[in-house]
Formats: C-alpha cells, sequence, structure tokens
C-alpha cells in the first residue's frame, strides 16, 4: 500500500481538507484519518483497518503504484498545471460516435437556456471614444518588444481618454468584430473573441480600471464593459 502521490492538504476552517488535484476529489478528514495516511507515508507495513478500507475507496490510499511523470517544474506549478485540467477524462472511453451524440445532447440542451455571459455593473454609463490606431504607428513590432519591461515605480504622468480607450480595446474589447467563424457554420455566438485565446472563447476575465490621472475622466474606478467599448 502507498500514498496517493496525488495529493495536496490543506487546513480550512479547523479541517484538514486532501485534494486528489488529478482525479479532481477533496475528501475532509478527522485526524485519525490524516494519522493513518501519514502512518502508511512513513512505513508501507501495517495490519489493514477499517479506515485504511475508506481511504481505499476513495483512492488516498492505493494498492498499486502510480508510474511518477517526470516534470521538471517545482511541485507547486505541478499541482496547479494538472489541478486546473479541464474534467473530460470520462470521455476517452467513448468512441467517435459516441463522443459526438454526447456533445451534441449537451449543446442542445444549452440552447434551451438562458445564458448571460456578460457582467453588468450599476452605475452611470461612459461611453469611451473610438479607438486611435494610429498611436502604435510610430513604433515597429521589434521595437515594442525591445522597450518592454515590467515595472513598478511610476512617473504618475496622466494619460487622456483616448490612449485608455485604445488601451483597453486592443487588450480586452472586441478587436475582432464578428466572429465570422461560427456565422459562416450557422453557429451561435456566446462570447466574444478578444486579442488572447480563452478556452471556449468565453473569457471569464473582468476589466477594472483604477483611475487616478485620466484626462476626462473622474477619479474613480470602473468597470470595463467591453462587448460594447463602455465604462
Amino acid at each position: 500500500m502507498q500514498i496517493n502521490p496525488n495529493l495536496f492538504f490543506i487546513l480550512k476552517e479547523g479541517n484538514i481538507v486532501a485534494w486528489d488535484y488529478k482525479n479532481h476529489q477533496q475528501f475532509v478528514l478527522t485526524p485519525l484519518y490524516f494519522e493513518r495516511l501519514l502512518l502508511w507515508s512513513q512505513t508501507q507495513d501495517h495490519l489493514m483497518t477499517a479506515i485504511d478500507e475508506e481511504l481505499i475507496s476513495g483512492q488516498l490510499l492505493i494498492n498499486s503504484s502510480i508510474p511518477v511523470e517526470c516534470w521538471g517544474w517545482d511541485v507547486l506549478a505541478q499541482i496547479y498545471h494538472i489541478g486546473t485540467k479541464d474534467i473530460g477524462g470520462h470521455l476517452a472511453s467513448l468512441d467517435p460516435k459516441q463522443w459526438t451524440k454526447q456533445y451534441l445532447d449537451h449543446c442542445n440542451k444549452m440552447s434551451k437556456e438562458t445564458v448571460d455571459l456578460f457582467t453588468y455593473k450599476e452605475g452611470p454609463m461612459i461611453t469611451l471614444p473610438s479607438p486611435n490606431f494610429d498611436l502604435f504607428n510610430n513604433k515597429t513590432f521589434l521595437e515594442a518588444l525591445q522597450n518592454r519591461k515590467t515595472c513598478r515605480s511610476f512617473n504618475g504622468k496622466s494619460i487622456n481618454l483616448d490612449t485608455l480607450s485604445t488601451l483597453l480595446f486592443t487588450s480586452l474589447g472586441p478587436l475582432h468584430g464578428d466572429w465570422t467563424d461560427l456565422k459562416d457554420h450557422q453557429l451561435s455566438e456566446l462570447g466574444i473573441r478578444k486579442a488572447f485565446p480563452s478556452g471556449g472563447g468565453l473569457h471569464p476575465e473582468e476589466g477594472y480600471i483604477v483611475a487616478l490621472a485620466v484626462e476626462g475622466l473622474e477619479k474613480g474606478v470602473y468597470h470595463y464593459r467591453f462587448h460594447e467599448h463602455k465604462l
């Protein structure tokens, strides 16, 4: 017997939580269960108990070795990378026809549900000026790469609303316009393409602007309504 090597433990609200990050399962352990796991991690020659049987049923304790993958990075990166993978392992056992049917059934079900993919905040609406792409014409792409650096010390100078509008539009806004790839195949546009990739084109990220020195904009915290290019 050995400990499942894909376990991560955290103390949360007075409980010991074991997360099997590869199989996407979490368990709350009492101290007795945690002590048994600790004992098995130290030596592998014990008489089986009822607790051990429960640990086996939850795959926290296993009776066969799991191949250790050569990772190469630090262990926290491994936990994050494996633990946030798409939970679709059950599809691997299906043949292409079964997988396609299951996927289409899911799509048909989703098409009957009302899904709001955008976040709406209350407050006065500010229409931003159209992006000024001429701002990008004074530098080549190579010069932009060479001059880029990470900075945490800023000069405090103000920017104008044109610049803010252009930065928001080209980073978080509807830069690509209509999603013609979907329209051409009579598929619904459920999201908006941005300047960077996102799983399923869903883009769950939101943009908030802390405006302290923007000409033409009062100081404050603003939410960027990206699909309308408004604050």
